[in-house]
Order: structure tokens, then C-alpha cells, then sequence
């Protein structure tokens, strides 16, 4: 049996091989592996740089990985020491990794994958040179204590797991960012077709591009700075949009001339256009600022159905489709005694309108399920509520302040924080646990989700994507 006589600072043991691998010393620095089935055998490696923070062994005892206090990865060989690459991962230009190191791990072959305190987590291919991000399991705003962090053995998969959680990060995001406007993104959404609009009132820029940000048509008019909100059409790229006069039209890529399908545009109101979306055929369900609601069909040229008709003055701040067929949930506020309060509403017809929840809480966005059922408000905090029964009942929350929430798909939510220039994405469940997270040049101001593609509007008027694939299996 062998000894040692220095504190071991890392220790990393092979269950495949039974072999140890340890660090110890401060300065003078030795990595050590001990092959358990030959008795007193222990190689060691002198080590003069800078402080080891990490080490690994890959599987078959090759190469050993160094994460080092300088955001350095190094690779050496195990029976010379030679260096034989080495990353300085905060250099990297795309993608963006920052961060103190804090965890790496060594898979089969070339693969090598680590982890920094501000919870980015990337895959680097140290032959060939290739560097790819994976789903942050936190961000600087809100850290988390990263624990297990190990390549399986056999499906060769990283496996994470920090103190909310844990799971395989087995698949990469795909983030993709290029300037679209020369100003701030004022909304964006996906066509039914799968293409992401998005427009800047400022410059009067209306953009529709592919989700890899690759191919792109972009119309410039006046009438664009007049648009306060925009939705999906009917058809392909049509969209549908409000302006501040009231007016209410459907418009595709290409010849603006060619807008509202050849008609006039609708005038729905005598005030701006606050919400909208694409009801049963051709009509679209419109609200103003002031909270009146109509039903219009766009290019019927008949008169618009009344839906929502309040006594007083109100200020809506959305509206989003409930699920069923015209049913729509409105959010607004209020003023009751000199006091504001923002109160929820279920409109499931004209004149059948449920209020459901009232809150003094200023709520800064909603984002609602494809079934209508699932409620999300943001805020000072964030909660996720579940409507049935004709109760509203609080599900999941967080207190973490957001300015933009959407679902995506089933099980995730993409929240914009309010405090840090950070996308992150949590998983419905007790306590709404961060899954990954995105570092955002700018400011969010738009964010919109299809399927497993987030997509956000920035202040510098660039588009972010964010391709989720497989991310945090098993959490």
C-alpha cells in the first residue's frame, strides 16, 4: 500500500481502470496517477504554470486534462508531460465563454469539456481545434454551486449537476446573433411558416429572416414606424400588425405595395393599437390602449365585432389567445380609490369576462401556453400559474426579477433578466430551476419562442437565436 505525504488538492479516480489521478502542491506543482493494480506504482508529472484548479485523465490514459487559474485548458501527454495544446478560452471569439475556471472533464479520444463560475460550459475537440457551447447551467446574476461534473462512460456524456439539479448536457445551443436593424428591436415573433419577424419603429425597418439569420428580406416604409404590434398571419410569412392610428393590416416580404392583400387597411380604433392576433378565418381580435377589444374581418370589409367594452379608462398592457378558439387572456391596469392595480382577465366571449387574478404588483409581461391554460407573469418576480376550474392556482414561482418571459414547448421557459444582460432558461418545475442561460450583448427588448428556437430583439438592433437541442435531459 502507498502513501502520500502531500494533501492531495484534486483527486479524480477511473472507474473503468482503477486509476487515481491527484494533484498536490501550491507552487511547485505535481499530478500524479496511481494505477491501483500495481502495487507502490505512481507516475508523476512536474507541473511549473499556473494554479491547477482541475484535472482529468481521459479513458484510456493518454492525456491529461489541466483547467488552470489563467482561463487556460491545457493537454499533456501522460508519459512525458510534453504540452500538446492548450485553449485560452476567454480569448475565443465566437462562441463567448467567460468566467473563472472551475470544473473539466476528459472523455474518449479528444474530447475535453469544462465549466466556468459564471456557468458557461463548452466541449472543445482539442485536435482538431474546435471549440462548442452547451447549455449554461447558470449565469453571473444568479450563480449556482456547480457539483458532479463527469463524462459517462458510456454513452460518453457529460453529465452535470449543480445544487437545484442535474442532468446530461449532451447537446450544444446553437446561438446565433447578427445586426438586422442600425436601432433597437421594438417586437418580434415567428411567422406560421417558421421565419422570424421583427421591426424597429424608428427606422421604419420591417425584417424577415431564416432562424440561422442566413437569409433575410427587409421592407423600409413609413407606415413601419406607425406599428406598435405585429403577430402571425394566416398563411406562410404574412404577418399582422396594429399601428399607433388605430389601423389594423396584414402584410408579407417583398412589395409593400401588395399590403393587406391588395385593400385598404382596417380601421379597428380611434386610439393606438395595443394587441393582436389572427382568429377563425381572415379576422383578427385587436385590442386599443384604453382596453376595447374587437373582432375583424380584415378583408371582408364588414363591420367589426365588438368583444370588450369597459366603462372607464383603463391602460392595457396585452393581450394573448387563450387556446380555444376566440378565447383570450387581457392584462391590464386600473386605478380603484387612487390606487393601481393590475388585474387578469379570461374573455371568453362578448360580455363573458372573468376576472381571475387582481395584484398591486406591476406585472412587465405575460406569456401564455399553446393550450391557453398555463399563465406566466413577470415582474419583481416570476410566477406560473394553472387555470381550471375556473380557478386560477399559482404553480411554480421565483423570485428573481424579469422584463420578458415566453414558454417554449412544453416544459421550459425563456426568461429575460431585469438586472443582468442575461437569457436564461428555466425548466417548469419546483422552483423554476435554471437550465441554461445565454450572455446578451445588449439589452432584451423583444423575446419570442417556436417550437425548441428562442429568439430575442436586442437594444444594438441585432437578433439572437437560440437553438435548444436535447439540453438538460433528465433534470
Amino acid at each position: 500500500m502507498s502513501t502520500v505525504r502531500r494533501t492531495p488538492r484534486i483527486l479524480r479516480w477511473k472507474r473503468n481502470t482503477g486509476s487515481l489521478l491527484y494533484v498536490v502542491g501550491n507552487e511547485g506543482q505535481e499530478v500524479r496517477i496511481h494505477d491501483s493494480d500495481v502495487s507502490n506504482s505512481c507516475h508523476r508529472i512536474d507541473f511549473h504554470g499556473p494554479r491547477i484548479v482541475d484535472a482529468d485523465l481521459d479513458r484510456e490514459e493518454k492525456h491529461v486534462v489541466l483547467l488552470t487559474l489563467d482561463a487556460t485548458v491545457r493537454v499533456l501527454d501522460c508519459d512525458s508531460g510534453e504540452e500538446l495544446a492548450r485553449l485560452r478560452y476567454e480569448r475565443v471569439g465566437t462562441p463567448l465563454l467567460r468566467g473563472r475556471p472551475r470544473r473539466c472533464a476528459a472523455g474518449s479520444g479528444n474530447s475535453v469539456y469544462f465549466a466556468t463560475d459564471q456557468g458557461h460550459v463548452a466541449f472543445w475537440d482539442w485536435r482538431a481545434d474546435q471549440i462548442h457551447a452547451l447549455p449554461s447551467y447558470c449565469s453571473a446574476a444568479h450563480p449556482l454551486q456547480l457539483q458532479m461534473f463527469e463524462v459517462l462512460p458510456v454513452k460518453e456524456t457529460l453529465f452535470l449537476s449543480t445544487n437545484e439539479g442535474g442532468g446530461c448536457w449532451k447537446e450544444k445551443v446553437i446561438a446565433t446573433q447578427v445586426a438586422r436593424h442600425q436601432s433597437s428591436v421594438d417586437s418580434c415573433c415567428f411567422t406560421r411558416a417558421g421565419m422570424l419577424a421583427s421591426f424597429c419603429r424608428k427606422l421604419g425597418t420591417l425584417t424577415w429572416a431564416s432562424t440561422d439569420l442566413k437569409a433575410s428580406d427587409t421592407v423600409v416604409d413609413a407606415d413601419i414606424r406607425e406599428i406598435l404590434a405585429i403577430g402571425e398571419g394566416w398563411r406562410g410569412n404574412e404577418l399582422v400588425v396594429g399601428d399607433l392610428q388605430g389601423r389594423v393590416w396584414a402584410i408579407q416580404p417583398g412589395d409593400i405595395s401588395k399590403r393587406n392583400r391588395g385593400q385598404g387597411p382596417a380601421v379597428a380604433f380611434s386610439e393606438a393599437v395595443e394587441s393582436l392576433f389572427t382568429d377563425r378565418d381572415n379576422e383578427v381580435v385587436a385590442c386599443g390602449k384604453s382596453g376595447k377589444v374587437r373582432r375583424i374581418p380584415l378583408f371582408s370589409g364588414l363591420q367589426a365585432e365588438i368583444l370588450v367594452a369597459p366603462p372607464g379608462y383603463r391602460e392595457q398592457q396585452s393581450m394573448v389567445r387563450a387556446g380555444a378558439q376566440g378565447a383570450f387572456w387581457s392584462l391590464f391596469c386600473e386605478r380603484v380609490e387612487g390606487a393601481s392595480q393590475t388585474v387578469l382577465e379570461l374573455v371568453i366571449g362578448r360580455g363573458r369576462e372573468i376576472r381571475v387574478l387582481t395584484t398591486p404588483q406591476y406585472v412587465t409581461d405575460i406569456s401564455v401556453n399553446d393550450g391557453g391554460d398555463t399563465i406566466c407573469l413577470a415582474g419583481r418576480s416570476v410566477k406560473v400559474f394553472q387555470y381550471a376550474g375556473g380557478e386560477l392556482v399559482e404553480r411554480y414561482s421565483r423570485d428573481v426579477a424579469a422584463h420578458k418571459v415566453v414558454f417554449v414547448g412544453s416544459a421550459l421557459l425563456a426568461v429575460a433578466l431585469s438586472s443582468e444582460p442575461w437569457l436564461e432558461v428555466w425548466q417548469l418545475s419546483d422552483g423554476l430551476p435554471t437550465v441554461g442561460a445565454q450572455f446578451a450583448p445588449s439589452p432584451i427588448t423583444a423575446l419570442c419562442a417556436q417550437r425548441n428556437i428562442v429568439a430575442a430583439g436586442l437594444g444594438s438592433g441585432e437578433l439572437l437565436v437560440l437553438e435548444l437541442r436535447g439540453s438538460a435531459e433528465g433534470k
